[in-house]
């Protein structure tokens, strides 16, 4: 009897890093949202960095994303 294998791969997960530009030191709550390039009015995936800087959002499928800082942690602003 033949057999039949089937293999799946993970769908992918985006890892954001926030650090200071001038020291490079990570930096603990940042605020991100996750869009899909075709529709930047509905986040997929949205959150703090953690104590290491950085935010991981779960699982979204293939595909061009675009990233949104919403806060800069406290004690920093938007940079250009």
């Amino acid at each position: 009897m033949p057999v039949i294998t089937f293999a799946n791969l993970e769908m992918p997960t985006i890892i954001v890093e926030k650090y200071d530009e001038q020291t490079g030191e990570k930096l603990p709550n940042a605020q991100f949202a996750i869009y899909e390039q075709a529709d930047t009015a509905r986040p997929v995936a949205e959150g703090m960095t953690d104590d290491d800087g950085k935010f991981t959002s779960g699982h979204v499928k293939p595909g061009t994303y675009v990233i949104k800082e919403l806060n800069p942690p406290p004690g920093y602003m938007f940079s250009d």
